[in-house]
């Protein structure tokens, strides 16, 4: 278990990042030494344990930065030729990595959504292109991996599809979520015993491996923040008022077994 964040230096015209920073936790609760992982830049937010036990770290500039437990290097590869930002990342049950990550244009302008299939090395196998502009990624069966995406063009209107590529990134199927669950730019995809679980700000929708819908909910609580964690047995939601005047809510989900 480890901490990972940024170093941020804020002044009136805005902010600044100065690094990531890593320390490993013991589960005593003592503080590892306090590793530079990330140089100034970039905001860093994506973090992912790898199945050989080291972390990726994804930054907002293009970078993805893969150290061991203790915070030591392992590699770093700078996507430019497109530039590609905001990554998302997930493991493949070969031991592969999922990555999906924006492609911006020459002009700042955000084309497609780039997917990728790197190895443990961080060397890119197959490569495959959405017509979207945000996505999230999740693993499946048989080193397969799906993609939650919005292809409209504003972040207050979501036109959302759930897709899922084979061991090679060739697609396999596609099926629309609907547009009446939510819409916004806060939404992630999460694997679950059975199926994915797609969340879209304050809404849930699982899909089982084949695509087929099998529930919704959406939290009406009134204006709230939701966090889903995976667990062995289901899930965990999370729900706090953005006004802080109820602390948080937590939920834990069974699901059934397969």
């Amino acid at each position: 278990m480890g901490l990972m964040f940024n170093k941020i230096h804020y002044e009136a015209r805005g902010e600044s990042y100065l690094g990531a920073y890593y320390a490993k936790l013991g589960i005593n609760g003592a503080v590892g030494p306090l590793r530079e992982v990330g140089g100034a830049g970039p905001e860093y937010s994506d973090l992912l344990t790898l199945t050989n036990g080291d972390l990726l770290l994804g930054g907002s500039q293009g970078a993805l930065i893969s150290f061991d437990s203790g915070g030591a290097p392992r590699w770093k590869k700078s996507f430019r030729q497109p530039l590609l930002v905001n990554p998302s990342s997930a493991n493949l049950s070969d031991g592969n990595i999922c990555v999906s990550a924006w492609m911006l244009g020459s002009k700042g302008e955000l084309n497609k959504l780039r997917i990728m299939q790197l190895d443990q090395r961080g060397e890119t196998r197959h490569v495959a292109d959405i017509d979207a502009l945000r996505g999230q990624v999740a693993g499946g069966p048989q080193a397969s991996c799906a993609v939650l995406y919005d292809r409209a063009p504003s972040v207050y209107n979501g036109e959302y599809h759930l897709t899922v590529f084979d061991h090679s990134l060739g697609r396999q199927w596609t099926v629309p979520v609907p547009q009446t669950s939510a819409s916004g730019a806060e939404f992630t995809l999460v694997r679950l015993v059975e199926g994915y679980l797609a969340q879209i700000r304050n809404t849930l929708i699982e899909f089982d491996w084949s695509g087929k819908e099998l529930w919704t909910e959406t939290e009406n609580r009134g204006l709230v923040r939701t966090i889903v964690v995976p667990a062995k047995d289901g899930f965990f939601v999370v729900t706090n008022d953005l006004n802080m005047n109820n602390g948080f809510h937590v939920k834990r989900v069974l699901t059934t077994r397969p």
